[in-house]
């Protein structure tokens, strides 16, 4: 399954620290309401059919490692709040239209 979220045990149990939905065939945006999963370290979204552009709260995710995002209809411009999380959050790869300024 690419679907798998992992408890931590050393934080608050209810959040999950990582959140895997590569190859899940989502559709639509991402909802603003993940930048509440403000203990995930890794973001795996790559390889659905999500659209529209990255949400700003993203960047509320400071113990974020790994997002990833290729392989989707994103558009728009990666958010400053988003770059400003740390450099290897965001990697370098396909993003399809999307475009940052992160420097």
């Amino acid at each position: 399954e690419s679907f798998v979220v992992r408890k931590s045990t050393h934080w608050d149990n209810s959040l999950p620290e990582y959140l895997f939905l590569s190859e899940n065939q989502l559709t639509g945006a991402i909802p603003p309401e993940i930048g509440s999963m403000v203990n995930l370290t890794f973001l795996y979204l790559d390889s659905n059919d999500l659209s529209g552009s990255i949400p700003t709260e993203i960047g509320l995710m400071e113990n974020l490692v790994l997002f990833w995002l290729y392989s989707n209809d994103l558009t728009g411009a990666i958010p400053s709040e988003v770059c400003a999380l740390r450099n290897d959050a965001v990697p370098p790869g396909p993003l399809g239209n999307l475009y940052a300024d992160c420097s």
